[in-house]
C-alpha cells in the first residue's frame, strides 16, 4: 500500500505540474487565439456575426426547451459582442458568412473561454503543495466561473415586479423622468419590445424561408415536366436539380433558403428609435433616451480587452448602436441590465453618475431596504399562511449590564416556531463578482454575516429575557409567547444572487465570516419568491427549511443554485443520508432540477403556450388529502406532525395511504376500531379507525391509544391520527407524544388490555 500511496504522490504532482505550465501558457495561447478571431471577423459584417451567433446560442424552443438540454452559452455572444466593439464600425469586407464561416467563428470562441476558465482555475495548481486548496481559493474560481456561465437568475415577470417597486416610487421615479427622460415602465415595455421585435422579424424570415422552399420546390417539378423555366430559380441551377432525386434537391433547397435566412441578418434584428417607440407604443424622444442610457458604440470597449471577464460594460448596456439604427444581442440581458444600470447612474460615487445627488441616492438605498425586508416578510407569511407577520421591530437587549436598543427586520410567528428575518439590500460590488479576495469577503460579510449577526442578536434576547417585547415603527407591541413559539428559524434575504456562496454556506465558516451559532438560510429575494408561491402546504414550507439546513450540517452536497435545492425537494425530497451512505462519497453536485419550475413559469408568462402543471411532490391523493386536512384542521403543533409525514419516502406515504382507506372501509363493515403502524429507529407512527365515537370521547380515546403505543415499543415519539369513517373526510384527530420512556405500572396494564399480541408493521 505504501507504493501505491508513493505512485498516487507522484501522479498528483505531476498533475499539478502539467496545471501550472497550463496557467504560464495560456495567456500567449488565448492571445493567439483572439487575434485569429479578429482576423476572421475582419471579412464580415459585424452586425451579421453577432445576429448569427445571438441566433445560434440564444434562440430557443420555450415549448421544448430545458436548462440541462440547452448547448447555447449567452456568455459566448457576449465575449464575441465585446471583441467587436473593440473596434470602430466597418461593413467588412462584403463576404456572406456561411456555415463553415460561422462554425470557425464559434469554435475559437468557445476554446477561448474554455481556455479562460481553465487559467483562472489552474492560478493555484502547485506540484510541491499536498494540501488542497484554501476555501478563499475555491470561492474565489467558484465565482469567476459562476460569472461566466450563469445568467438571468430569476424569472423576468417576478424581475419587472421588484424593477417597478424601486424605481417606481421616490425619490427614484422623480430623477428617472427628470434626469433620463423616461419612467421604469417604459424601460420594461422597452426591454420587451426589442425582444418581441427580434423574434417576430426572425420568425417572419423564418417562414417565408419555408414558404421559398415549398415555392421552389414546385418549379423544379414544374421544370422538369416542361422544360421551361418559370419562377425566380436560374435556369442553370434548374437544370442542375431536375436531375437530381427530390431528396437531394430537397437538400440543396434547403441549404439554399438556410443561406438567405442569414443573409443580412445583422439588419434584420436591427431596428431604429422610430421602430421602439411603435413598438412600445411609448414617444420617440422616450425610446431615444433610453437607447443613448443602454447602448455602446462600436470603438467604445478598450482594445486592451482579450479575456473574457466576469464584469463587462454590457452587462450594464446591453444594446449596441451602429450607423443605422441598434441591435441586441441578448435581448433578455436587458432586464437585468436595468437595476445595475440605473443604480449606477442614481449613485454620485459611480463613474456612470446622471445628475443625482448624494441625498437622492440615500433615498432610495432606503427605499430599497424596506422593499426588501417588507417583500421578504410578506413572502415567509405567504407560504406559511401566517397571520402574524411584522416588521420593523425594535427590542432593548442588556448584555453585560450594557442596555441597548436593536432592529430586527422581520417577524413571522406561525404554529410554535418564528422566523426572526434580516434582509440585506446592497450590491454585490464588480470586484467581489470577479472574485477579488478583499472585495468578496467585504461584500459577505455585508450582505450575508451582518444579517446573521444581527438575528442571532434577536434570538439572544429571546432566549435570556424572561418576557420578550417587540414594538414596531407605529407603536404596536409585540409580546412573544416563548411556550409557544420555542423554535426559531434564522433567515437572510438579499436582492443580490448570491448562490456562488448560499448554496454550500458552511464555506464561509472557514473565512471567519460567521462569528458564532448555527448557519441561516440565506435565500436571494426572487429564489424566495418561488418557494413562497410552490410551496403547497405551510407545513412543507418548513419541512423543506429543514431540509435545506440539514445540508448546513452535513457539507457534503453541493447545488448551482437554491431552485436547484427546492427543485430536487419538491421531485426527490432533498434527503441524501442514504446515497451519500451508499456512494461513501466526499462530495455530491446535483444536476440542473429546475426543468418543471421553468416550465410553469413560462407557461405564466406567456412565453411558453403548451400549459405546463404547477410542480408539487409526488404522493398519493389520499396522502395529499391528509395533509390537506392536517393543515385545515390545525391545532397548535401540528406542524410537527405534518413535518413527520412529509420525512416519509414514497413506500412509506402509499403505506399510509392503503391502510388508511383499509381501516376505514373494515371499520364500516364490522364497526370495530382497526388501526396500523408503522414503526422507525426512534418513532412510531399509527393510523386509527375508529366508528361510532362522540368528539369528545373520540379524542380522550386517541390519546390514550398514543401513550400505549409510545409506551409498549419504547420509542423516544409516537405520532397518531385518527379518522371516523362514518364521516366524510379523512382527518378526524391527532395526538403526538414525546419523551424518554419510564417504566409505568398503569401503561403496562393499558397495553394488555388494549393491545394484546398486537404487532407494529416495521419500516
Amino acid at each position: 500500500m505504501p507504493e501505491l500511496d508513493s505512485q498516487m504522490m507522484e501522479a498528483h504532482k505531476a498533475m499539478q505540474a502539467a496545471m501550472k505550465q497550463f496557467h504560464v501558457d495560456a495567456p500567449t495561447q488565448i492571445e493567439e487565439k483572439v487575434s485569429r478571431l479578429e482576423g476572421l471577423l475582419q471579412a464580415f459584417n459585424p452586425l451579421d456575426v453577432m445576429a448569427q451567433m445571438s441566433f445560434s446560442h440564444i434562440m430557443t424552443n420555450p415549448e421544448t426547451y430545458t436548462e440541462v438540454d440547452h448547448e447555447g452559452s449567452q456568455g459566448h455572444v457576449e465575449y464575441l459582442t465585446l471583441v467587436s466593439l473593440t473596434s470602430p464600425y466597418r461593413e467588412g469586407e462584403g463576404r456572406l458568412i456561411n456555415g463553415p464561416d460561422f462554425e470557425a467563428i464559434d469554435k475559437l470562441v468557445r476554446d477561448i473561454i474554455f481556455s479562460t476558465i481553465w487559467y483562472y482555475g489552474t492560478e493555484n495548481a502547485d506540484p510541491t503543495r499536498e494540501e488542497p486548496p484554501d476555501v478563499l481559493q475555491e470561492l474565489r474560481f467558484k465565482t469567476i466561473l459562476n460569472e461566466f456561465l450563469v445568467r438571468n437568475p430569476g424569472y423576468p415577470q417576478h424581475l419587472e415586479d421588484v424593477l417597478e417597486a424601486l424605481f417606481g416610487g421616490e425619490p427614484a421615479a422623480s430623477w428617472m423622468m427628470k434626469t433620463l427622460g423616461f419612467t421604469i415602465e417604459d424601460a420594461i415595455g422597452f426591454a420587451r419590445s426589442i425582444g418581441d421585435m427580434i423574434t417576430q422579424r426572425l420568425l417572419r424570415r423564418r417562414d417565408r424561408a419555408r414558404e421559398m422552399e415549398a415555392e421552389w420546390m414546385r418549379e423544379v417539378r414544374g421544370y422538369r415536366r416542361s422544360g421551361v423555366q418559370r419562377g425566380v430559380i436560374p435556369e442553370n441551377l434548374l437544370q442542375s436539380w431536375a436531375n437530381l432525386s427530390d431528396r437531394k434537391v430537397r437538400r440543396q433547397i434547403r441549404n439554399a433558403v438556410i443561406g438567405w435566412t442569414f443573409l443580412a441578418v445583422g439588419d434584420t434584428c436591427s431596428f431604429t428609435t422610430n421602430d421602439l417607440a411603435a413598438a412600445s407604443g411609448a414617444t420617440e424622444g422616450r425610446a431615444r433616451s433610453f437607447l443613448d442610457a443602454f447602448s455602446l458604440d462600436f470603438g467604445s470597449v478598450p482594445s486592451r480587452f482579450r479575456l473574457p471577464q466576469a464584469t463587462h460594460p454590457l452587462q450594464r448596456r446591453p444594446i449596441v448602436r451602429h450607423p443605422r439604427g441598434y441591435l441586441c444581442p441578448v435581448p433578455q440581458m436587458i432586464s437585468w441590465a436595468l437595476r445595475p444600470g440605473l443604480e449606477a447612474m442614481l449613485n454620485p460615487g459611480s463613474e456612470d453618475a446622471r445628475g443625482a445627488t448624494v441625498s437622492t441616492w440615500e433615498g432610495y438605498q432606503k427605499a430599497r431596504g424596506s422593499y426588501l425586508v417588507k417583500e421578504a416578510v410578506r413572502l415567509i407569511a405567504e407560504g406559511l399562511r401566517s397571520e402574524k407577520s411584522y416588521e420593523g421591530l425594535k427590542y432593548t437587549l442588556n448584555e453585560e449590564g450594557r442596555v441597548e436598543t436593536y432592529d430586527l427586520d422581520g417577524l413571522v410567528l406561525f404554529d410554535r416556531m418564528a422566523f426572526l428575518v434580516e434582509g440585506k439590500a446592497g450590491q454585490f460590488r464588480p470586484a467581489a463578482r470577479r472574485g477579488a479576495p478583499k472585495g468578496m469577503i467585504e461584500d459577505l460579510k455585508k450582505l450575508v454575516a451582518e444579517p446573521h449577526e444581527q438575528a442571532l442578536r434577536a434570538r439572544r434576547y429571546i432566549e435570556h429575557s424572561a418576557s420578550p417585547v417587540f414594538e414596531t415603527k407605529d407603536g404596536q407591541v409585540v409580546s412573544y409567547d416563548k411556550n409557544r413559539h420555542a423554535t426559531s428559524v434564522l433567515v437572510t434575504v438579499s436582492l443580490e444572487p448570491l448562490d456562488s456562496f448560499v448554496t454550500t454556506l458552511h464555506h464561509l465558516e472557514g473565512l471567519g465570516i460567521f462569528s458564532e451559532g448555527e448557519l441561516p438560510w440565506a435565500v436571494q429575494l426572487l429564489d424566495l419568491r418561488v418557494i413562497s408561491e410552490l410551496t403547497e402546504f405551510p407545513s412543507q414550507f418548513v419541512h423543506y427549511l429543514q431540509r435545506r439546513l440539514r445540508l448546513n450540517d452535513l457539507k457534503k452536497i453541493a447545488a448551482h443554485d437554491e431552485l436547484d435545492w427546492f427543485g430536487n425537494y419538491v421531485s426527490e425530497g432533498l434527503y441524501f443520508d442514504n446515497v451519500l451512505a451508499e456512494k461513501k462519497a466526499d462530495l455530491l453536485t446535483l444536476a440542473s432540477y429546475t426543468t418543471a419550475i421553468d416550465a410553469y413559469y413560462m407557461h405564466q408568462a406567456g412565453i411558453r403556450k403548451a400549459p405546463a402543471p404547477k410542480p408539487r411532490q409526488p404522493m398519493p391523493e389520499v396522502f395529499r388529502q391528509l395533509l390537506t386536512e392536517l393543515e385545515k384542521n390545525d391545532g397548535e403543533g401540528y406542524v410537527s406532525v405534518a413535518t413527520t409525514l412529509l420525512d416519509l419516502g414514497g413506500k412509506e406515504r402509499k403505506l399510509v395511504a392503503k391502510h388508511i382507506v383499509r381501516c376505514r372501509v373494515q371499520s364500516v363493515r364490522d364497526r370495530k376500531m382497526h388501526d396500523f403502524s408503522l414503526e422507525f429507529a426512534d418513532w412510531g407512527l399509527t393510523v386509527v379507525s375508529m366508528p361510532g365515537l362522540p368528539e369528545k370521547d373520540f379524542a380522550s380515546r386517541l390519546q390514550i391509544l398514543t401513550q400505549v403505543k409510545k409506551y409498549r415499543s419504547k420509542k423516544g415519539r409516537w405520532v397518531t391520527l385518527g379518522t371516523n369513517p362514518d364521516l366524510s373526510d379523512i382527518l378526524h384527530g391527532w395526538v403526538a407524544v414525546e419523551g424518554p420512556w419510564i417504566e409505568s405500572a398503569d401503561l403496562d396494564q393499558a397495553v394488555k388490555l388494549l393491545l394484546p399480541g398486537k404487532r407494529s408493521r416495521g419500516s
